[in-house]
């Protein structure tokens, strides 16, 4: 039996053969690093709304988006093209 994971089309058999580092136990106790330097977290910039004669073709009519339906709407795009690759 193949488990498929939902957002992957690698098998679940494939993805746990992979090489396992961490189980090697090649530490030799000396210490890798000594400080971390973190810049922080990264926001997507702020939505740019469409042009007011961008309209949304749907079902055979077209409507205006509010700023937060257009974002949801690109969002999904975004996604369902990638789910393709």
């Amino acid at each position: 039996m193949k488990i498929r994971l939902a957002h992957s089309r690698i098998p679940l058999t494939q993805l746990t053969d992979q090489y396992k580092w961490w189980e090697q136990g090649e530490n030799d106790g000396s210490a890798k690093w000594t400080t971390l330097h973190h810049n922080g977290i990264l926001f997507p910039p702020p939505y740019i709304p469409l042009p007011k004669n961008v309209k949304m073709k749907y079902d055979g009519g077209s409507s205006l988006l509010s700023a937060g339906q257009a974002d949801r709407q690109v969002w999904h795009l975004h996604y369902r093209q990638n789910q393709r690759k």
